[in-house]
């Protein structure tokens, strides 16, 4: 069970030979000795794990390690083993990825089904099909990079790239949510389901309105061939779970790599007119995809909500606030301080793993928003 604590991104590869920097494991070290409160324990293991560390290190220099014999890979081979026998053991549950914050999250089948089930059964977003698309999808796939290949919008490279005749159906699987409790002047709003529910037509009226912008990075100069493209993307999302096909019938599809650009692009049409909508001053906004974070006057937050939330039907935003100078933001916590800074630390939540770098100081310059930051390089061929 130990690795399976630890995350997707700290379940090592045993059976390769990539070797993790060691500088990654000296973070990783000295964020677990932060957790003891003995400043004389703490600088007693640090000495030791020091030792350790060197030791390997000279006996590597001088060609004396045994791989067969390191302790670290004896124990990483047992807790391997451990946790294959766990699983083995257990086949009534899974074991998946959290959908934020690198946590691993073990569930009952039965329950991760009834999620399934009730995340497919939703019929504004889904629709079950009767066939498997995936001759039809590739088919008119390279149909259509054959065409930009005939009017010398791509060259013979990125053709071969994009010609397929080997699809496969794309399989659904689902990413469970870890909830971050609701606290209260810094503030981060975060869009619910924020792919699935990007209207289309918000979609396509956002790369006309930007279409300037796109077309200094993309070899398609035409904005009716351009939009096609985009608009077969969006309309060729289809899966299929228990051998029964679906489409999904709004919004961009989880795993696509186009859906977060378009999405980065409504959010940025949205900003500019929550922005514009709202009547009081707002001393700066960060975005990451669908995660805002902003600082807001305590009585106006409602306010600011609901003006987020009145700009497509669709697209509705959930809020949380600083709780005792602290607020949590993607796997961070920010700490507001007396002193005009804000300090950052590794958000843990109670499964956290402690396998997390120290805590840094970041001063704060509070910037205003510039009227429009744009992301359209990734629409880069």
């Amino acid at each position: 069970m130990i690795l399976l604590g630890y995350g997707p991104k700290f379940a090592l590869p045993f059976e390769s030979n990539r070797e993790v920097p060691y500088f990654k494991i000296i973070a990783d070290l000295e964020s677990i000795l932060k957790l003891e409160t003995d400043e004389s324990l703490q600088a007693a293991n640090r000495n030791r794990f020091t030792n350790i560390i060197q030791n390997h290190l000279n006996k590597r220099k001088n060609g004396l390690l045994d791989p067969t014999a390191d302790s670290v890979n004896s124990f990483l081979m047992r807790a391997y083993h451990i946790s294959k026998k766990f699983i083995r053991d257990n086949p009534d549950i899974y074991i998946v990825p959290a959908d934020k914050g690198n946590k691993t999250v073990i569930m009952k089948k039965e329950e991760y089904e009834e999620k399934m089930k009730t995340l497919i059964d939703d019929d504004d977003t889904y629709e079950r099909i009767d066939t498997d698309w995936t001759n039809r999808v590739q088919t008119k796939n390279n149909q259509l990079v054959n065409a930009l290949h005939d009017q010398k919008m791509i060259d013979q490279k990125t053709r071969s790239t994009l010609i397929t005749y080997n699809a496969t159906c794309p399989r659904i699987y689902g990413l469970p949510k870890i909830h971050k409790p609701e606290s209260y002047v810094l503030v981060s709003f975060d869009v619910v389901s924020l792919f699935t529910c990007i209207p289309r037509d918000l979609i396509m009226a956002a790369v006309r309105n930007n279409w300037n912008s796109i077309e200094k990075n993309t070899t398609i100069k035409n904005i009716d061939i351009f939009s096609n493209l985009i608009d077969f993307n969006l309309s060729s999302s289809y899966f299929v779970y228990r051998g029964t096909y679906f489409r999904q019938k709004s919004g961009t599809a989880m795993g696509n790599p186009l859906s977060p650009a378009l999405a980065d692009l409504v959010m940025e049409t949205l900003l500019d007119y929550v922005i514009e909508a709202i009547d009081i001053p707002i001393p700066f906004i960060k975005k990451y995809v669908d995660d805002l974070i902003t600082a807001l006057p305590a009585d106006k937050i409602e306010y600011v909500k609901r003006t987020f939330n009145t700009y497509d039907p669709h697209i509705q935003f959930t809020c949380e606030v600083e709780n005792e100078n602290r607020l949590p933001y993607l796997d961070m916590v920010l700490i507001r301080t007396g002193e005009q800074q804000i300090v950052t630390d590794w958000y843990r939540k109670p499964i956290s793993s402690g396998h997390l770098p120290q805590q840094i100081h970041v001063p704060v310059q509070m910037v205003k928003r510039k009227a429009r930051k744009k992301y359209i390089d990734r629409f880069t061929t």
